[in-house]
């Protein structure tokens, strides 16, 4: 992926307050690359290290296909911050020019609304080069809307920006209520990248456990590396079905043990299919 940043919302917000936007007409504009910037902490949703043989395979496509055709992708969507512009939809394409080696100037739009607006659109923004969110990264990009963005966001422009169900939104309200009282009582200060789980688990009066969590993250890319370096991608999400049985060859245990992991992120997905298989459709 470009390389990041590392900006966060704050950093940009002082950059709007203290410095020109560039000057640039509305519309369609040709990009040199080095004017291009990516902050995946303010319109990046997705989770870092997630569907890493999909996200990769996408972009050697797009760099492929650019390699052949000589033609640009289609236009990446993008904020004018400071003296430069910031990727709000397009980072595998930005990616792929950068694989495709494309020396040439990038196609792009400028959007012109409102910093917020232009957050909520990075996750909301549907193109045919976009690659679509997990069911994880949506239950985590509307917890980020509730912490971020406060009561500016209704409950519905929250669900259907993230496409979660309104009742699990209500519910992080609550959460992000409570946890916030915790954190005043004991006065102690949240983490700026709380997760989900750990909010959960504040709630419930447990340790959070970031360190586990970080820790089960980097042993997990491990593990995706190695997948990686084995060629074994491809063929783990070639045929679901065939996955699955291996899976359930590997250990009889492990189907539940991983819907039991999977239990949260995937509450909605799990409900639909049970519901599918107790009342299938009539042929």
């Amino acid at each position: 992926m470009p390389a990041d940043t590392g900006e966060n919302v704050a950093d940009l917000e002082r950059k709007l307050t203290n410095m020109k936007a560039p000057r640039v007409s509305k519309g369609k504009l040709k990009l040199a690359r080095e004017n291009i910037r990516v902050a995946e902490r303010v319109f990046q949703w997705r989770l870092p290290g997630r569907d890493a043989f999909e996200r990769t395979d996408h972009i050697l496509d797009m760099a492929k296909s650019i390699r052949n055709t000589g033609d640009p992708l289609v236009e990446i969507l993008v904020y004018p911050c400071g003296d430069a512009f910031y990727v709000i939809d397009g980072h595998h394409r930005l990616a792929a020019y950068d694989t495709a080696k494309w020396s040439s100037t990038i196609p792009a739009k400028v959007f012109d609304g409102t910093f917020t607006a232009a957050r909520v659109l990075a996750l909301t923004a549907n193109s045919k080069n976009k690659l679509r969110l997990s069911a994880e990264e949506k239950s985590e990009a509307a917890w980020r809307l509730v912490r971020e963005m406060g009561y500016s966001l209704t409950v519905s422009e929250i669900a259907s920006a993230s496409t979660v169900g309104p009742r699990t939104v209500h519910t992080m309200r609550t959460v992000w209520r409570e946890v916030q009282e915790l954190a005043r009582r004991e006065a102690k200060p949240l983490p700026d990248d709380l997760s989900w789980r750990a909010a959960r688990a504040l709630r419930k009066g447990e340790e959070p456990g970031f360190d586990r969590d970080e820790w089960i993250e980097t042993e997990a890319q491990k593990l995706v590396e190695l997948l990686r370096k084995a060629n074994l991608g491809v063929n783990l999400t070639k045929d679901v079905e065939i996955t699955a049985r291996a899976l359930r060859l590997i250990s009889s245990g492990l189907p539940r043990a991983l819907i039991e992991e999977w239990s949260v992120e995937e509450a909605e997905a799990i409900s639909e299919l049970a519901e599918r298989h107790a009342n299938p459709p009539a042929f």
